[in-house]
């Protein structure tokens, strides 16, 4: 369990997806690290951007006890060495599907001890395979971690709560009767505005082929919500769709995706997107109608909808992702915090470019954040 055996480091150009999956699938089945650690994710990832991209892989007398894929990026500056982006691409364009709760794939209790071991592989200090290490959506360990590697970190924006429900602390029968008064007043008006049109029902994607019709319809619905916002939403670049059309493709069978439809007797009134692993969903995205009516809240009885669902599935935890925005908060009952940070050696250039970080962008200094 991560004590009395010493970690051997490999660090190694991505070999392709068919010859890594044997190995990551392996290690996955002892672990369980949520939906974007899987082989679900990051092979998608491999499949449709084929990224530059490095393997951390861990050892101990023999056995694998750690993975990391690790993107290649842009340098800092000319002729330095590239940026590594922890379970990503490096490239802008095809990082917009927004991984969370991000981290090493690792065996239960050999965590902390990957973690640290991938850090100064990456960044050794002889012969760095990378100039910085971008870690985006880690949780709070990752301060530790890094002061343990030995190496500096600086905030690259501020944190983010990301809200959640835990089911199993939720009224058994129904989680609305766990909600407050307020929320509970909005949601049976949104119900009972619905009923108006017709029955309130949410129904599950039967079918890739279902699935992938009523993605397209939540992009149409999700684009028009935020360009009344004067958005182009997390559509507005081709690989997000793109990245989404093949992972409902690939993993649909597997049950990791889940398409759910809110409709009011024939109308229909929008769509989540949701990410099942294990005993978790994670509500990644959604896509409803508009109305210039303060009863029309499609997407809080969606998700009020679908956690009565998953509770009588026996899912523990409904995660909500990174963000402050109003419905998360109504329907949750707890909170992560994550961080998107870097870390780095120190050197001179470094620390001078520090100092002018902390002088021009005080909110990403790379003093300790109150965790």
């Amino acid at each position: 369990m991560g004590e009395g055996c010493s970690i051997e480091t490999m660090v190694y150009p991505c070999p392709p997806p068919d010859r890594l999956e044997p190995l990551w699938r392996g290690l996955e089945d002892r672990c369980d690290a949520g939906v974007f650690r899987s082989w679900a994710w990051i092979g998608c990832v491999l499949d449709v951007f084929a990224p530059r991209a490095l393997v951390v892989e861990a050892r101990c007398a023999g056995r694998v006890v750690g993975l990391a894929l690790v993107g290649l990026g842009k340098a800092a500056f000319p002729g330095g060495r590239p940026r590594g982006h922890l379970g990503e691409t490096g490239l802008t364009e095809h990082d917009r599907i927004m991984i969370e709760y991000n981290g090493v794939l690792a065996e239960p209790g050999w965590a902390a001890q990957v973690s640290r071991a991938g850090l100064d592989a990456v960044l050794n200090a002889g012969s760095p395979r990378c100039g910085e290490l971008r870690l985006s959506g880690v949780d709070g360990q990752w301060f530790d971690l890094c002061r343990h590697a030995g190496v500096d970190w600086r905030l690259l924006r501020l944190r983010q709560g990301a809200p959640y429900a835990d089911l199993r602390a939720m009224d058994a029968t129904d989680p609305l009767r766990s909600l407050s008064k307020n929320s509970r007043e909005q949601i049976r008006r949104s119900i009972r505005r619905f009923e108006d049109i017709g029955p309130v029902g949410l129904s599950r994607a039967e079918s890739i082929g279902q699935s992938l019709e009523w993605f397209r319809e939540l992009e149409f619905l999700h684009t028009a919500s935020w360009a009344r916002r004067g958005n182009a939403g997390a559509f507005g670049g081709k690989d997000f769709a793109a990245f989404h059309r093949r992972l409902i493709a690939r993993t649909f069978d597997q049950g990791v995706v889940d398409l759910l439809r809110l409709s009011a007797g024939k109308t229909v009134l929008g769509y989540l997107y949701n990410l099942r692993w294990h005993d978790r969903v994670y509500a990644y995205q959604s896509g409803f109608t508009h109305a210039d009516d303060p009863r029309w809240r499609p997407g809080l009885v969606a998700h009020l909808l679908a956690m009565r669902r998953y509770g009588n599935e026996k899912i523990s935890v409904y995660h909500f992702l990174a963000g402050d925005a109003r419905y998360k908060q109504s329907l949750s009952n707890g909170s992560d915090t994550l961080y998107w940070m870097a870390a780095y050696r120190s050197s001179l250039l470094r620390r001078i470019e520090d100092l002018a970080r902390r002088f021009l962008r005080p909110e990403a200094a790379s003093g300790p954040p109150t965790i």
